[in-house]
């Protein structure tokens, strides 16, 4: 039987190293150390080892945002941690908060497809799906 792993990663927030963090699972609540790229980085490397099979890594968004490293440097910051995650792609989310242009100069430097979910860039002629060099449109 063939399979497919997926690894997900959302609401990063800009946090570059761990940091506590509510966990809501009943019936143990409570706060205990989550996140930092490093931490996710080898997971993801664990997880990629172990797999038998097709595996895409996704990040939907919530990402360029939220901690001073990241809203100081408009995500700049967290580029290069970013994309050496190995990711097949990402949805916006937030990251829509340091304007348009921006965000186009982010998906630009990414070495995977930053795609819009929730959201179109409508010129005259087109629909646009996505932003950035590896975006997609469609007429």
């Amino acid at each position: 039987m063939r399979s497919l792993t997926i690894l997900q990663l959302n609401d990063l927030h800009g946090y570059l190293t761990p940091h506590p963090e509510l966990f809501r699972l009943a019936p143990n609540a409570g706060f205990r150390s989550g996140g930092g790229l490093a931490r996710i980085a080898t997971i993801f490397k664990s997880i990629r080892r172990e797999v038998d099979g097709a595996l895409i890594a996704l990040d939907n968004g919530d990402t360029f945002h939220g901690t001073m490293p990241a809203v100081c440097t408009h995500g700049e910051a967290l580029l290069g941690p970013m994309s050496a995650l190995g990711l097949d792609g990402m949805t916006a989310h937030w990251e829509f908060a340091y304007g348009i242009e921006r965000l186009r100069a982010i998906a630009d430097r990414l070495p995977y497809p930053l795609t819009l979910g929730d959201a179109a860039l409508r010129t005259p002629s087109r629909c646009t799906t996505g932003i950035g060099r590896r975006s997609t449109t469609s007429p």
